[in-house]
């Protein structure tokens, strides 16, 4: 099953969207306390698979 969106539109849904992502994190910290508590309580993600997380996805600058 292939896409048929136009390419514009595609890019669109893409991309990060500034707003979007400031909303789920200040979402985030309101409801639940933290990214960290988040991971911890709603996700279970403990501290060792957050740090095989960091390893795979984050970058130092």
């Amino acid at each position: 099953m292939g896409s048929h969106a136009p390419e514009e539109v595609l890019a669109v849904l893409w991309r990060v969207q500034e707003e979007f992502l400031d909303a789920a994190l200040h979402m985030v910290d309101n409801d639940f306390g933290g990214v960290q508590a988040y991971l911890v309580d709603v996700l279970g993600v403990d501290a060792a698979a957050q740090k095989e997380l960091e390893g795979r996805y984050l970058q130092a600058v």
